[in-house]
């Protein structure tokens, strides 16, 4: 057998012995491709999710301000309702 033969023989049998270890191969890249689609996915929703909470953030700001103005007049109101009583009950006697 000549060199040419021998080497078409032995790639031959190469191939043929290592064919199971492409295809498991061709089925991890698939399933690695999978799972980068995933991620890609999940990193996108992750970023949607911390914009909704920022924008939860931003308004729970508004929210707790506004409470905060409402407490402020509510004591101011109070206060002048407690002069008016009092005003009230001096002018009675």
């Amino acid at each position: 057998m000549d060199e040419k033969a021998l080497i078409n023989v032995l790639s031959g049998l190469f191939d043929k012995k290592l064919q199971p270890v492409h295809n498991r191969l061709d089925r991890l890249e698939g399933r690695l491709d999978g799972m980068d689609s995933r991620l890609d996915r999940v990193e996108s929703e992750i970023g949607a999710l911390k914009e909704g909470q920022q924008k939860l953030r931003q308004e729970l700001k508004r929210v707790s301000d506004k409470v905060n103005e409402t407490y402020e007049l509510a004591l101011e109101n109070w206060g002048q309702v407690q002069e008016s009583k009092a005003r009230l009950t001096a002018l009675e006697s």
